[in-house]
Parts: C-alpha cells; sequence; structure tokens
C-alpha cells in the first residue's frame, strides 16, 4: 500500500471493505472495492489482514487519511475493528443495504464464481461506494477552501 498523492484535485481517501472470510458477501465487497480503487486512483485501498496483524503501515493511512469503511456481515466487524484499531472513520456503509435496495436475492450465486445476479450486486455496491467517496471528497475539498 502506498501513500498516493495524486495532481488530482481530488483529496485522498481510504476504503475498508471487510466482509467475513468464506462468504458470498466477501467476494462483492472485496470485488467492489477493488473495482471503485481502479476507477479513482485517489483511493487507498486498506488491508483487514494488515489491520489486525498490526502492520504500521496500514495502520497509519487508516489513522491519517479519512476512512470509508463497508461492512459486510451483520456482526459489523469492520466497525469493531477500526474502533480497536483507532482509525479515522468518517463514513460506513453496510453492504448488504447497497445490495437490498434492488431487492436483490443472492441466493444460489457461488461465491467462486459470480453470476449475473452476483456480478450485479458488485455493481451495486461499487456504485454505493462511489457515491460515498465522491461525497466525501466534495465535503473535504469545501472544507480546505474554506
Amino acid at each position: 500500500m502506498s501513500d498516493r498523492c495524486t495532481s488530482q484535485a481530488r483529496p485522498s481517501v481510504a476504503l475498508l471493505g471487510c466482509s467475513g472470510i468464506g462468504q458470498l458477501m466477501s467476494t462483492v465487497v472485496r470485488r467492489a472495492c477493488l473495482r471503485v480503487a481502479e476507477q479513482h486512483p485517489e483511493v487507498v485501498l486498506l488491508s483487514v489482514g494488515a489491520l489486525t496483524g498490526d502492520v504500521p503501515e496500514a495502520l497509519q493511512q487508516g489513522r491519517a487519511l479519512p476512512v470509508i469503511l463497508v461492512d459486510g456481515c451483520r456482526e459489523h466487524c469492520g466497525t469493531i475493528l477500526c474502533e480497536a484499531k483507532g482509525l479515522n472513520v468518517v463514513s460506513k456503509l453496510f453492504a448488504l443495504k447497497l445490495v437490498a435496495k434492488d431487492h436483490m436475492r443472492l441466493a444460489g450465486e457461488d461465491r467462486a464464481n459470480l453470476g449475473v445476479i452476483g456480478l450485479a450486486a458488485v455493481a451495486d455496491v461499487a456504485a454505493g461506494i462511489s457515491a460515498e467517496v465522491h461525497r466525501l471528497q466534495d465535503d473535504l475539498a469545501a472544507e480546505e477552501v474554506a
């Protein structure tokens, strides 16, 4: 993970997707977060593994940058992790709500090979994250001007 500072006027933000191991939503959230990071070079992806392992660079980025957290499980483990590690979480999204807005039913999807519905869920979650990235960046840019 590099501390990316781009020539764009968009402020850097960190993104943490947490959704459980071996669960269908883990695949959906992981793919959505990767998609958003590819589309937004100013987004720094954080790793649950690096944070739980106390990797100094990951902790520093999560504390220095505003973090968008995407929780994918009902237990909200990502929220618990961020609080325990003192991360600068400024926005929380619940992946299941992003998928539920289109009344998607993911039953029967294979997490290793997402089908049409699974890929649509990835698109919905990525769209929700991307909208939140833009909203947060607009807020941060307005604060810098003020």
